[in-house]
């Protein structure tokens, strides 16, 4: 095995939104293909969610704030400048960032969502947890700032930042490029830079980058294995949407437990990880006790 300090989190968003997505969840960890999930508090399934979680205590969990294209946790009556006439936290995710950064009702109420997710998260009792985002709204600063407010409130101890460098995008055969492609990943390095600065010193797990963002939904074999086969020094996380329901969720499932996948995490010598461990090698490092959230 080589010498290398590769650290990989895999973590499988969306745990708690169907059925299928919890079971696809439950396989993949205890067939090691996982070390992490994040939980929609509000989602249709979240309470079988819970159940499969409290059975594993080698998940990692986490919390993965929903403030678009998702259920709310607060009755829609009380958040109508973020709810369609669904009741539906509102599907344009564009339009959602525009309302916030433009509307102080809109962020008073987003703000009262955030705290309600944080809360019932809290309240099932697991203990530290990471953070990250539905589809990625982190990046808008107007959530930014209240989310990472109320993370310092709560028992975060990790924080994902969706940063992929895009030129490992460009090198994989059939990669989506062209100029709308190009300036998605401008835009997306630059918010993720300026989250980044708003983390910094927190004391929070913050891995160096984090992979799966430009494959979202289309993860696969081939890039998995290229993945983990050039995967740099340091801490990384693969975020990932497994779900049995789907055929691009058990496309996921497969590639996750296939054997070319595992061989290659073995031969570059990756130590599959989690925000909790990676917490406790960072206070080892540095001398002190965890961080108490």
């Amino acid at each position: 095995m080589p010498d290398t300090d590769c650290r990989l989190i895999i973590n499988a968003d969306d745990f708690g939104n169907s059925d299928g997505i919890n079971a696809a969840i439950q396989q993949l960890h205890a067939a090691g293909g996982i070390t992490s999930a994040s939980l929609m508090v509000g989602a249709p399934a979240a309470g079988s969610a819970i159940e499969i979680a409290r059975r594993s205590p080698g998940l990692g969990l986490g919390l993965h704030l929903c403030t678009a294209l998702a259920r709310p946790v607060l009755p829609p009556a009380k958040i109508p400048h973020l709810v369609n006439p669904h009741g539906e936290l509102d599907p344009d995710f564009i339009r959602a960032a525009l309302r916030w950064t433009t509307s102080k009702a809109a962020r008073t109420e987003l703000h009262q969502e955030v705290q309600a997710q944080f809360q019932r998260f809290r309240s099932l009792g697991f203990g530290p947890a990471h953070l990250d985002s539905h589809v990625h709204m982190l990046l808008v600063p107007a959530l930014a700032r209240i989310a990472l407010c109320e993370a310092d409130a709560n028992e975060i101890i990790g924080l994902r930042i969706p940063w992929e460098p895009y030129a490992s995008h460009r090198a994989r055969p059939h990669a989506l490029t062209g100029a709308r492609s190009r300036l998605h990943g401008v835009w997306f390095q630059a918010r993720s830079h300026s989250l980044r600065r708003l983390a910094k010193g927190r004391g929070w797990v913050i891995p160096e980058r984090s992979y799966g963002f430009f494959q979202s939904g289309a993860l696969d074999t081939s890039y998995l294995t290229a993945l983990a086969s050039k995967l740099p020094q340091g801490l990384s996380e693969l975020h990932c949407h497994p779900s049995l329901e789907t055929p691009e969720g058990r496309r996921e499932v497969e590639a996750l437990l296939s054997d070319s996948f595992r061989f290659a995490l073995r031969d570059r010598g990756v130590r599959l990880t989690t925000y909790a461990e990676e917490h406790q090698r960072e206070s080892r490092v540095l001398g002190h006790s965890p961080r108490p959230g």
